[in-house]
């Protein structure tokens, strides 16, 4: 019974810590994007930043695996912690000085960018350490529910304090936040089992290689998630803020409400899968889940091209519906998937596989958000948005009919040797 108490501890102190650092990143992702398109009102800058933020990932993930799997995980996350909250400090001074320019931004948000490229891998990979196999569905519900009420409140948060006391109040808060996270975090038990051999990094690097294309079903869903992700993350990066910031007119508080209601759907989603859905079989949830939320995404840019000349009143409805349902069958979909992939991949090298994955999964996101904030600054952004929502269908018909069985288990399943 005190193994289940420690383990329940260490799970809240984790989605405790999670939950005030997503909190203030949350605020921070709507003020960045609003403060590029004030200064500069383009598209294609816009694919720039988040190029510059995406690039950094796709170096340090590999090394940043072998990081997690040889060093204490739970330290990792507390200095990395502490190390975004200094960084933040400092922009905040270059606000206060008035030197808060352009490059200057790119450039931290480039070095940001490395430190949550060294930071997801180690966190991630931690979090099956801390649960019961047979709970894990369940407590990644709850890390999902916590995570969707952060960004919930964040961007209303960001959105309000970039609209009425500008960027520099938002790096401050946002810094609080991180170093609050750290401070959650220095209370996990976290038993770290050191390896005394010679740390061979390539060779480290390799075998995580061999065993995520060794196995069918995590090769299927890593080229299926690279694919999705450089067709979809434009979408929420590019498309949205382009969309509603300059083609709809949304001030900087509605469009934090918009990204808003993605979370309150995000967080029902989560509180479905650990509850109501929790019986489901994993391909059921995210078969359903695609097909429904890419349907739902070609509407939407339909309904939006056409109620364009609208009254915000309405438009926000158009808009409020559609984003709710993408946000809870987008949890149809990533939780059971993240939970499958906890399960699949033993703890030893959890940290390499999963940030291979990672890079494999998002390595074209940097390339797709680029090209489309070039085309978006060259088409009807809402021509180009039901493109996009037409493509993902397809991508997802594709999967209901191609997805072998050994990319799912059920909830029951224990981890796969290695």
């Amino acid at each position: 019974m005190r193994t289940i108490d420690k383990k329940n501890l260490n799970l809240w102190l984790f989605v405790s810590g999670r939950f005030e650092s997503l909190l203030g990143w949350a605020a921070l992702m709507v003020a960045l994007p609003l403060y590029i398109l004030d200064l500069t009102g383009s598209g294609t800058m816009m694919g720039v930043f988040v190029l510059v933020g995406n690039l950094p990932r796709f170096f340090i993930l590999p090394f940043a695996g072998v990081i997690g799997d040889r060093f204490n995980r739970k330290h990792l996350m507390v200095y990395l912690d502490l190390t975004k909250a200094t960084a933040l400090i400092f922009a905040y001074l270059f606000a206060i000085a008035n030197k808060l320019t352009l490059p200057v931004l790119l450039g931290f948000y480039g070095v940001f960018g490395v430190i949550n490229a060294l930071f997801d891998a180690p966190t991630s990979a931690m979090f099956a350490d801390l649960v019961e196999a047979q709970k894990l569905r369940q407590a990644m519900s709850l890390n999902s529910a916590a995570t969707s009420i952060a960004q919930m409140i964040g961007p209303v948060v960001g959105g309000l304090l970039y609209g009425s006391v500008g960027m520099r109040n938002v790096l401050l808060f946002t810094a609080l936040f991180y170093l609050l996270s750290a401070l959650s975090e220095v209370f996990i038990r976290y038993e770290h089992k050191r390896k005394d051999s010679t740390i061979k990094v390539f060779k480290e690097i390799a075998d995580g290689v061999r065993f995520l294309f060794g196995h069918r079903g995590l090769r299927f869903l890593f080229s299926f998630a690279a694919l999705l992700n450089f067709i979809g993350a434009p979408l929420f990066g590019v498309v949205f803020p382009y969309i509603f910031r300059q083609e709809l007119r949304f001030p900087a508080q509605a469009f934090g409400l918009i990204e808003t209601v993605f979370m309150v759907g995000t967080l029902v989603g989560s509180v479905l899968v650990g509850t109501v859905l929790s019986k489901w079989s994993s391909k059921r949830l995210v078969v359903l889940g695609l097909i429904f939320q890419s349907f739902i995404g070609c509407l939407m840019s339909v309904v939006l091209w056409q109620v364009r000349s609208s009254g915000m009143a309405l438009i926000a409805v158009v808009s409020y519906i559609p984003l709710f349902l993408i946000g809870v069958l987008n949890m149809a979909i990533n939780i059971p998937i993240g939970a499958n992939l906890q399960m699949l991949v033993p703890s030893e090298i959890r940290s390499r596989v999963l940030s291979i994955l990672s890079l494999v999964s998002n390595g074209l996101t940097p390339i797709g958000s680029v090209i489309a904030g070039v085309l978006i600054d060259r088409m009807n952004s809402f021509f180009f948005f039901f493109v996009l929502s037409l493509i993902l269908f397809v991508i997802s018909m594709a999967f209901v009919f191609i997805a072998p069985k050994e990319a799912f288990l059920s909830p029951e399943s224990s981890s796969v040797s290695n």
